[in-house]
């Protein structure tokens, strides 16, 4: 059993517990859960508690003037439009009100709690990857019976591909910059259970996929493969059993016409950069839908100042605006409100204005992540893992609406704090070793006597 801290910063801990554990092995059920008759669900309730954490410390609100920006913006257009879309306004206004997070991640950590929080998360690791693992075991065995056990219409065990693929990315670099750790006492079955989980959802989700492979990919610098060579050869091993398994198996379709396996991916990867249909195979479908979509939805929005300035608004649904993308209810790749990409989402309904916001918030924090990414020679840390955890949250939710949901937008938004802070932290222990060593060091050369 995990057992949280029960003192000192206790609420990021169990934030990352409640929410890792819950969402990736229950399911979007999860997000559903809610104070019964109100519309207040689960990541209303941790951000309720995480701002009442607040409430006895020194904020400096300066250090968040971005965040501040990006959510007055939001909330102007939801004065303008809640008296026309009423809950579904607000609803909308939760993707920036996350953002709220990135406060609450920044002051819940501190240099002592650092500590706490990596083994927190090295527990969660140890019980999550190998029960999500069977998990996925279990839905490709049982999933007509599992799709029978419903709450709001949400099946059980329903987590969306893309999203573990985003979430490995923590546990790969956890792992990767813990070697030395005890906690997890046999890592290489953990790389090739994290490799498992890979092979099983890429080629359901092309974006997640290609979010894991950037984010890794940018961290590669740091990757220590003189410590972890054979972790690292096993992993590659396991990669071609898993690839060569599935794809003899044949695994049948998934609900969206998706096959596991080595064509799908290859379809997959090759519809991102391609407009071939023949060989894009079955995605190019949804390509081309998002691709029309998109255009037609900037095309509106840009048409008309207004709109180009202030958005279409929170609360109407993107997608009934245009009678060309009507869907049936049964395709769950299209009948969401949301055009599955958040800068896009954010540009349409909050115009040039609020575009800016979200750019501005990305160019603050990049502005202190990528010289720690691409320049430092230090041990990865926290940080590294964080900061690369946000880039793939970024990447999947150009394809996904990843930052439209709670599970996604509240684990976004407090990694980039906790990320901020620790960069900040580290950059004081860096000042601070500068010092103490011109301290110690002779302010005149030794002149030697002769």
């Amino acid at each position: 059993m995990i057992q949280s801290p029960k003192k000192g910063n206790w609420y990021i801990e169990n934030l990352f517990i409640y929410l890792l554990m819950g969402y990736l092995l229950i399911g979007k059920i999860y997000a559903t859960l809610h104070i019964p008759f109100t519309p207040v669900y689960i990541g209303e309730i941790f951000l309720l508690i995480g701002l009442l954490k607040l409430r006895n410390k020194a904020l400096d609100m300066r250090r968040f003037y971005f965040i501040i920006i990006f959510i007055l913006i939001g909330l102007i257009n939801l004065a303008i439009n809640v008296s026309t879309y009423k809950l579904e306004a607000v609803r909308d206004f939760a993707m920036i009100y996350y953002s709220l997070f990135f406060i609450i991640g920044y002051y819940n950590i501190s240099e002592k709690s650092l500590h706490k929080l990596r083994i927190t998360l090295l527990n969660c690791i140890k019980y999550v990857v190998p029960s999500l693992l069977l998990i996925r075991i279990i839905k490709s065995l049982f999933q007509p019976t599992l799709n029978e056990f419903t709450y709001e219409s949400v099946a059980l065990f329903a987590t969306k591909s893309g999203d573990i693929q985003v979430y490995l990315v923590l546990f790969m670099t956890l792992l990767i910059s813990n070697s030395k750790s005890k906690i997890i006492k046999y890592k290489n079955f953990y790389y090739l259970m994290c490799g498992a989980l890979l092979i099983s959802t890429a080629s359901l989700n092309r974006g997640g996929f290609v979010a894991f492979s950037f984010a890794l990919l940018i961290g590669f610098r740091h990757f220590n493969f003189h410590q972890k060579i054979s972790s690292f050869y096993i992993l590659i091993f396991a990669v071609f059993i898993i690839f060569s398994g599935v794809e003899i198996a044949d695994v049948r379709p998934d609900s969206r016409g998706r096959q596991i396996s080595i064509t799908q991916l290859r379809e997959n990867i090759i519809s991102l950069f391609s407009s071939d249909t023949n060989n894009a195979g079955r995605t190019q479908g949804t390509k081309k839908w998002r691709m029309e979509f998109w255009s037609t939805l900037i095309g509106e929005v840009t048409e008309n100042p207004n709109t180009m300035w202030l958005g279409l608004g929170l609360g109407p649904n993107l997608l009934s605006q245009f009678e060309q993308f009507a869907v049936d209810d049964e395709d769950s790749e299209r009948k969401t409100k949301h055009p599955h990409n958040y800068t896009i989402n954010i540009f349409s309904r909050l115009g040039i204005i609020g575009l800016f916001g979200w750019l501005f918030v990305l160019f603050c924090f990049f502005r202190q992540a990528i010289p720690m990414l691409l320049f430092s020679k230090k041990r990865p840390t926290l940080a590294w893992s964080f900061t690369l955890l946000v880039i793939a949250g970024l990447i999947n939710s150009n394809f996904d609406v990843y930052l439209e949901n709670p599970m996604g937008a509240i684990i976004f938004w407090v990694s980039m704090g906790i990320a901020s802070k620790c960069i900040k932290i580290e950059s004081k222990v860096d000042l601070l070793a500068a010092a103490e060593k011109n301290r110690q060091s002779p302010k005149f050369p030794l002149i030697p006597s002769p």
